[in-house]
């Protein structure tokens, strides 16, 4: 979406003859791709907030069919109106609907299975956290946020969410000062999503653990916060890569060292790879 704004700015300022060019070779591919990617996430998000109850399960269904239709929107456009149909049916291929490693006959819905749920009319309290499928009350594992270090200084989310569709009021209080909120409070029809972070320079040395408490809709729910703040390395003198959550990120770039000979040489690519 990002790469669709900025192609958009930048076609809008083109002038007229350079408009078919750059909308071909550009802003179209970025938009087309965007529209899909967007449609398979509203996709995903329904089978997930189908699992964990959340009233918003249904818009993710309709918002899936919207752009579902924005993309055979986008196609005919492409086809019969753009360069005043120069170009008919050079987006004729079907790209939506994939079951094989065969083409779909046509682009259709049929491969994506979308959930309806039909909400209880009184609010009921949900609540989600990164890193997991669950959602609370209800589930038997406890809520637990991944946990936070100081040297990746981590900002991870809570759901709030509601089961039902009438609107709660709903408060997001912490344990310790340590534990820092977007928001405390608030109202929620359907989804609210809380950032959590730790103030380092008030959480103690070493392994620390705390909660917030999630209270609304006369239900509540304790998330789990766990946060390491190491003694002896920092961000300041660490020499290397930090493990964060499992995971060391190494980049081929980062080596301790390169044997060249003559033309058969390692060399860094710019904008190559996800990073």
């Amino acid at each position: 979406n990002a790469l669709v704004a900025k192609a958009q700015s930048i076609y809008g300022r083109l002038p007229a003859s350079k408009k078919d060019a750059f909308y071909e070779l550009a802003l179209f591919p970025a938009k087309a791709s965007a529209q899909v990617n967007e449609m398979y996430l509203a996709a995903a998000k329904n089978a997930l907030y189908a699992q964990q109850g959340r009233a918003s399960t249904n818009d993710m269904a309709e918002r899936t069919r919207e752009l579902f239709k924005a993309d055979g929107d986008l196609m005919a456009y492409f086809n019969k109106t753009f360069a005043a149909g120069k170009w008919d049916h050079f987006m004729d291929q079907s790209h939506i609907g994939y079951t094989s490693l065969a083409d779909p006959p046509e682009n259709t819905m049929n491969a994506i299975r979308l959930t309806q749920l039909e909400p209880a009319a009184e609010a009921k309290l949900g609540v989600a956290v990164q890193g997991s499928r669950d959602a609370w009350p209800g589930a038997q594992s406890q809520p637990r946020l991944p946990k936070f270090d100081a040297l990746n200084q981590q900002r991870q989310y809570i759901d709030v969410f509601n089961r039902g569709r009438a609107a709660f009021d709903f408060t997001a209080t912490p344990t310790a000062p340590w534990i820092v909120l977007t928001e405390s409070r608030g109202r929620v029809e359907k989804d609210k999503r809380l950032w959590v972070t730790i103030d380092w320079t008030r959480a103690p040395k070493g392994a620390a653990t705390g909660e917030v408490r999630i209270t609304g809709a006369a239900s509540e729910v304790v998330v789990n916060v766990e946060a390491f703040n190491s003694t002896d390395v920092t961000r300041e003198n660490l020499q290397g890569f930090a493990e964060g959550q499992g995971i060391v990120a190494i980049e081929a770039e980062h080596f301790t060292k390169k044997n060249d000979s003559g033309a058969r040489r390692w060399t860094r690519i710019e904008d190559f790879g996800h990073t």
